[in-house]
């Protein structure tokens, strides 16, 4: 018979209506065995509407009572094992009785188990949380700083203590409001392209224009480097002209070095760029150039001597020279007024009229491309920006990247409506002139209506733009509702544009109330789950399927990847979930399982903003919170992203510092704010999470240690222990020490009263051992301390080592089970079932038989048919449970 832990089912039975088999044995009949047995030992306390903790043992006259509410009988286990039932001041059943009553129902709930096992369980309504609906924004709009749900109440927890359990979360109108405001503030981020809709951190046009700009000179740069060149302006002598020019020695370094490769053709210029990171193009060009001997340019002819005979150390020596040889071949114009025709003369011009440096001269340019863009050259300008990149072009870029070009410069001059800001800015200068001469004055007017004309084209694009702008927030709609959506509801969204232009709103403003709509739809903030026609269970839809891996893995929609797998039903293939969860694993976007899941069960979520610390005994921990936070977020991030081991959480011997944090544990020889992983952490006293300052801070007072906290979290959420209730008149514990006593000294002094110690017991011992660290998380002096620390049952732990060995062999089994139990409920957003214990098992034992490989237990869940499946329209209230009282 396969075994269990000790916490859950113990023996195994075929049941016949309304009897169990005992473990012994025996066939036991609840309505005569052990009905009465409850009557005598519960009924007192539990027995009609107002029963303790909403326990009404009455109600349960036969077997298929206690079958359709099995979370009352999970807690009644839970309450025998740890003998809090009857309470201790109560008449107390004989031994053979409360054998028989632990037999019978531990029989009982694994036949249960059994019986139901695999249940996906109720259907709920969830409604993306805080979180889950700031990721699915960022993700939507590409801007990572976008925060739109600061200003929303906190989430409420639920199932197994996370807040994207649906049965935790509520609706009002005011919670509607703050929806339909975050929506538009979202919408005002958008930025309207001439080919569709792209989202800015800002929401002001003019950083729209400025993003546009820096957009373009982020492209010029991948193939250039930036040169202030000494040129000669006429009128101005020489000056500083900004642009972008070509690197030209690696080009001749690599051309060099391979050059008996590439004549030998052993090697080719595209294998050669990228193993030295150059442009394919351009490389070619030059090598053409360099060997081929077309005796039209004696400079061409001198560069080719030079670059033959010297080795490709001299390749700097040799761009030099072709520098100042090509600076002989251009003067530079300046940049700002226009011409008659709107002409501007271009900011590089040949001076050789010698045909045969044209070559020389085009390969080896001072610059290739202006990438100042907005001209500073005079004070009152018509030219807005300037563009000259031909160079660029022909040297440099292929097809497709001359097409990313051209579509970054009409991105700008749309964002920026350049040719109506050009008509308002020849009207200044209009005024402008006629101060100075009437000739001036009436050379602007000749501008006119070249400019005017160029702003009529610009309105018809603007016009013609206007559906394109309606079929992206159709596509946005798309991805937002994480479906694909119905021809109803797209013609409804265009339906809703078409209203509010009918209402005179502009274009702008209905493409952004357009938007906000689609984000204030159901559709959007509800994780819709449409259940089978039928009885029983069915599977999941494969674009629900997509939402449930996205969800458990990043707190987020799915990606384009996962998207096109659902669309295509290849998602319903278990081999492709696998492959697409640890796809999603090695993706940046699992820090959110580390601060969705682990830091929110071990309860250090948002350390970051904790102000529990008395400024006046911890000054410095403000400056170090997010540093402590950090570090647990990146051990766990890197746990899930490189499949370690769920043990780690106690034992691993390495954590991740800054120069701060290595400062505060005392770790020498890391300085500055880059993070690395340190080993050896053991042999510093720590390691794992119990020596993490996020822990021990969280898990202690303002202004001194406590025990009784950091007991306690062992106890509950290492463990998955629960105590016993406290008495209400229980005294609170002073937050700074009483002269001449010590922290285990107070409360070995309040845990003295009986009524204090039946929880104490179960906790002290492990708060204790971990006294050598303060309230912030520092190591302090342990030679006066008693680090010892003895639990209910007699064992003794001395210090952090004790306590880890304590967890790590005595207790493993219910510290994996704890981690399975907790990832479950996450990855099913609810509370784990009676029906989940077969799986939680399952889990248990691969990750035992995988080197507790947390990948393990990720492929168990996404593989679990509680994972895959749905309950079907006759089943939706299939074993549904209440919360475990």
């Amino acid at each position: 018979m396969k075994s269990f832990p000790s916490n859950c089912l113990i023996a195994i039975a075929l049941l016949a209506p309304g009897t169990v088999f005992a473990a012994q044995g025996a066939e036991v009949d609840f309505a005569s065995d052990i009905r009465p047995l409850l009557e005598t030992y519960c009924f007192d306390c539990h027995a009609g509407s107002s029963g303790e903790a909403n326990v009404d043992y009455e109600k349960f006259g036969s077997l298929a009572d206690i079958r359709a509410n099995p979370s009352v009988w999970r807690a009644t286990a839970r309450m025998l094992k740890e003998r809090q039932m009857p309470p201790q001041d109560a008449e107390q059943p004989t031994e053979a009785e409360q054998k028989l009553l632990e037999s019978w129902l531990f029989s009982f709930l694994r036949k249960e188990a059994e019986a139901t096992a695999g249940d996906p369980g109720p259907l709920v309504l969830r409604r993306l949380n805080n979180e889950e609906y700031n990721y699915t924004i960022r993700d939507l709009t590409g801007v990572d700083s976008l925060d739109p749900t600061e200003e929303f109440p906190v989430d409420g927890a639920g199932g197994e203590g996370f807040i994207n359990t649906g049965a935790g979360q509520s609706m009002s109108p005011a919670m509607v409001e703050k929806y339909l405001g975050a929506a538009k503030h979202v919408a005002a981020h958008a930025v309207l392209l001439p080919t569709g809709i792209e989202f800015s951190a800002s929401k002001s046009p003019l950083e729209w224009r400025d993003e546009r700009v820096q957009a373009i000179r982020d492209f010029y740069h991948r193939f250039t480097v930036t040169k202030e060149i000494g040129a000669s302006v006429d009128g101005a002598g020489q000056v500083a002209s900004t642009g972008g020019a070509i690197e030209r020695a690696p080009y001749l370094r690599a051309l060099r070095s391979e050059r008996d490769r590439l004549l030998a053709g052993d090697t080719t210029i595209e294998r050669v760029a990228r193993e030295h990171q150059l442009h394919a193009k351009y490389l070619g060009k030059l090598w053409t150039l360099l060997t081929t001997d077309s005796n039209e340019s004696p400079w061409m002819t001198s560069v080719r001597e030079a670059w033959s005979a010297h080795g490709p150390e001299h390749a700097e020596e040799l761009a030099d020279e072709i520098e100042q040889l090509s600076l002989k071949l251009w003067k530079f114009n300046p940049i700002g007024q226009f011409t008659e025709g709107l002409a501007q003369k271009p900011w590089m011009e040949p001076v050789s009229p010698v045909a045969e440096q044209a070559e020389f001269r085009e390969v080896f340019a001072p610059a290739v491309c202006y990438s100042l863009i907005i001209p500073v050259d005079e004070v009152v300008t018509l030219v807005l920006f300037y563009r000259e990149d031909e160079l660029l072009k022909r040297l440099m870029l292929d097809e497709s990247q001359s097409r990313e070009l051209d579509q970054l410069w009409d991105n700008l001059l749309y964002v920026a409506e350049e040719p109506i800001a050009l008509g308002e800015a020849l009207e200044q200068m209009i005024e402008f002139g006629s101060q100075e001469s009437e000739a001036a004055a009436n050379f602007y007017r000749g501008l006119r209506e070249p400019v005017k004309a160029r702003a009529d084209a610009f309105r018809e694009q603007q016009l013609r733009a206007e559906p394109v702008h309606v079929d992206a927030v159709i596509r946005l709609a798309d991805r937002a509702w994480r479906r694909p959506l119905a021809e109803g509801e797209q013609q409804s969204i265009r339906d809703f544009y078409a209203r509010l232009r009918e209402s005179k709103v502009d274009h702008d403003e209905a493409i952004r109330l357009t938007l906000a709509r689609v984000l204030t739809s159901p559709a959007f903030l509800y994780r819709f789950e449409r259940p089978a026609a039928g009885e029983g269970v069915a599977p999941v839809g494969s674009g629900e399927l997509a939402s449930r891996l996205s969800y458990f893995l990043w707190s987020s929609m799915p990606d384009e990847r996962l998207r096109e797998l659902a669309d295509s039903g290849r998602l319903m293939e278990n081999e492709v979930v696998l492959a697409e969860t640890h796809r999603m694993l090695e993706d940046d976007r699992v820090r959110r399982l580390a601060i969705q899941f682990a830091c929110q069960w071990l309860h250090v979520r948002d350390f970051d903003e904790n102000n529990d610390k008395n400024e006046r005994v911890f000054p410095e921990f403000a400056e170090l919170r997010d540093d402590m936070y950090e570090e647990t977020v990146l051990f766990f991030d890197d746990m899930f992203r490189h499949n370690g081991s769920v043990l780690d959480i106690l034992e691993a011997d390495h954590t991740f510092v800054n120069g701060t944090l290595a400062r505060h544990y005392g770790i020498a020889d890391v300085d500055g704010d880059e993070w690395r992983r340190v080993d050896g952490m053991t042999q510093r006293g720590r390691g794992g999470v119990l020596g993490m300052a996020s822990f021990l801070a969280s898990q202690s007072g303002a202004s001194r240690t406590s025990p009784i906290l950091r007991g306690n979290w062992v106890y509950e959420t290492l463990l998955g222990e629960r105590l016993p209730r406290p008495p209400a008149d229980v005294p609170l514990l002073p937050d700074d020490l009483p002269e001449g006593l010590t922290a285990r000294q107070l409360i070995e002094l309040h845990s003295s009263d009986a009524s204090c110690a039946k929880c104490h017991v179960k906790i002290d011992g492990f708060g204790f051992a971990l006294e050598r660290f303060d309230a912030i998380g520092r190591t302090v002096d342990d030679s006066g301390l008693d680090l010892r620390g003895t639990l209910e049952d007699g064992t003794v732990m001395e210090g952090m080592e004790g306590l880890r060995q304590y967890l790590t062999t005595t207790r493993r089994d219910d510290v994996v089970r704890q981690f399975c139990r907790k990832l479950l409920g996450f990855a099913l957003a609810r509370e784990t079932q009676l029906s989940d214990e077969l799986l939680l098992d399952q889990m248990q034992e691969a990750l035992k038989a995988n080197d507790y490989r947390v990948h393990v237990a990720i492929e168990a869940i996404v593989t679990s048919p509680q994972f895959r499946n749905i309950r079907s329209e006759g089943t939706a209230t299939f074993a549904a449970e209440e919360s475990v009282p």
